[in-house]
């Protein structure tokens, strides 16, 4: 895993899907631009990111043990922390975001969803991608008493270097949303 930002901090910016993984038998693609996403936004907000670091084995966002990346999220989970889990997706899906609250979300993932649609992005809430399966970062960290929620990002919105302004709206619009 790689660590970075305010250790101190009660928001926490994950991105477990960063990195190619080596599921069963299969190679699953990264995420792209999902890692980068969460330690900027960490950054700008003084918050922690963990991100996948070099080769994964397992799927941290569908396992149900607590695996490597669940364990070292765990460790650093303080009261009223909120995790923000960052997860991309194909644009087919339409949407900007897709938001899952998980299985028992609160009024912070509730009004942070709410901010972010008020920022003129596209947003979605729940399936496909509601967060509720308990293997999920979302769940994990819901039952060890935090708030956490996932945003799926469609992939217009994660190519910094080739279609900046997409994915400049959506960094201004995560900070908007966040302070």
């Amino acid at each position: 895993m790689r660590v970075t930002g305010n250790a101190e901090s009660s928001l926490v910016f994950t991105a477990p899907h960063s990195v190619r993984a080596l599921r069963a038998t299969e190679e699953w693609r990264a995420d792209y631009g999902t890692g980068g996403l969460a330690e900027c936004l960490a950054e700008a907000m003084g918050g922690l990111a963990v991100t996948a670091w070099g080769r994964q084995t397992g799927n941290a966002n569908r396992d149900l043990e607590a695996g490597p990346f669940k364990v070292e999220l765990e460790r650093r989970l303080r009261p009223g922390t909120l995790v923000v889990d960052l997860h991309g997706m194909r644009d087919e899906w339409g949407p900007d975001l897709i938001i899952g609250l998980g299985p028992s979300s609160d009024d912070r993932s509730r009004k942070l969803a709410a901010a972010l649609r008020a920022c003129g992005l596209a947003v979605a809430l729940g399936p496909p991608f509601d967060a509720c399966h308990p293997g999920t970062i979302t769940a994990f960290v819901q039952r060890s008493g935090g708030c956490a929620l996932q945003i799926e990002v469609a992939s217009r919105r994660r190519r910094p270097r080739t279609v900046p302004e997409p994915a400049a709206e959506l960094g201004a619009a995560l900070l908007k949303a966040l302070r």
